[in-house]
């Protein structure tokens, strides 16, 4: 089973369901896609309608308000907890999966015997925008971290795209605003396995402007916040390295400064630090962040 939450992604559901619908089904058959829309004022139900009329498997749940990304999540989580499917795939409706993603997740799972197999993302930037160098900077980094974390047996879970295996009755607190880091610190106190598969790639929308990428990352950032105050434990991420294992940390991060330079580093790390500020000022001021908040989106053509 695949799951899909959406808000207000008639641009991209579509294509995002093109690639899910039409995976390579070697280790798995996907019986069924269900897309829970959240208060969504766009035309993204009717368009998810549409293509039920030509794919059996599709189904749908509309929420009238929109409750944020955890509910939308338990709607999906309750109908996976009550159904005979053996893994449930998450992704998000801005997403374009490769070819064998869900395939790969699958195969990685069972293989490992983990609980949460997280996938690969990689940014789907438009050719000419004076972003990509940061986000190739950020996501190379990041992807980085999740292979250093999967070596110590501890990976942060990139919430772009996760497998869960059943046998766990999945469900997540409203107020989560990271879902991957809450299920990363929820399966680590539980003593259950989690594992980054690299060969699982998932496209992912990246903002068009700078604005909206620090919009973007200061609500990730509290996220991380919130979650450490909620629970006493955030996931495995570039910061906690660098705190646990300064070297390791030092060592990944010169890698990628070879590789990417110097410049790109001052930028993306200029965006991280006004996006700290951003989220430190919403922290103290109050605010409901796990309410998704929409920023406008590059259009790619990969």
């Amino acid at each position: 089973m695949v799951g899909i939450p959406v808000y207000n992604s008639g641009k991209t559901i579509l294509s995002c369901l093109e690639k899910v619908l039409n995976q390579t089904q070697r280790s798995c058959y996907i019986q069924n896609v269900l897309v829970v829309a959240s208060g969504c004022t766009d035309n993204t139900v009717e368009l998810v309608k549409g293509k039920q009329s030509v794919d059996a498997r599709l189904l749908l749940f509309e929420e009238r308000t929109r409750r944020g990304k955890a509910s939308a999540l338990n709607r999906i989580f309750e109908f996976f907890n009550t159904h005979p499917y053996d893994y449930l795939v998450v992704t998000n409706g801005d997403t374009k999966l490769d070819v064998a993603a869900v395939d790969r997740l699958i195969e990685h799972a069972e293989h490992t015997g983990a609980m949460l197999v997280c996938g690969s993302p990689k940014p789907s930037t438009p050719p000419l925008s004076q972003l990509n160098p940061i986000y190739e900077f950020m996501w190379e980094l990041h992807n980085a971290f999740l292979e250093v974390g999967s070596r110590l047996e501890k990976p942060h879970c990139t919430d772009e795209l996760m497998c869960f295996s059943s046998g766990v009755e999945w469900r997540i607190p409203s107020e989560v605003v990271n879902d991957g880091a809450y299920f990363s610190v929820l399966l680590a106190v539980k003593g259950h396995k989690r594992e980054y598969c690299a060969q699982a790639i998932v496209g992912v929308s990246v903002p068009k402007t700078v604005s909206g990428l620090i919009k973007q990352r200061s609500r990730i950032v509290l996220g991380h916040v919130l979650l450490k105050k909620r629970f006493g434990a955030t996931s495995d991420t570039f910061e906690s390295t660098v705190i646990l294992k300064p070297k390791l940390a030092i060592d990944v991060l010169a890698h990628q400064l070879g590789k990417r330079g110097l410049i790109r580093f001052i930028k993306a790390a200029s965006i991280e630090g006004i996006s700290l500020f951003a989220a430190m000022v919403r922290y103290v001021f109050g605010g409901e962040p796990w309410i998704w908040e929409r920023v406008e989106y590059a259009e790619a053509d990969n």
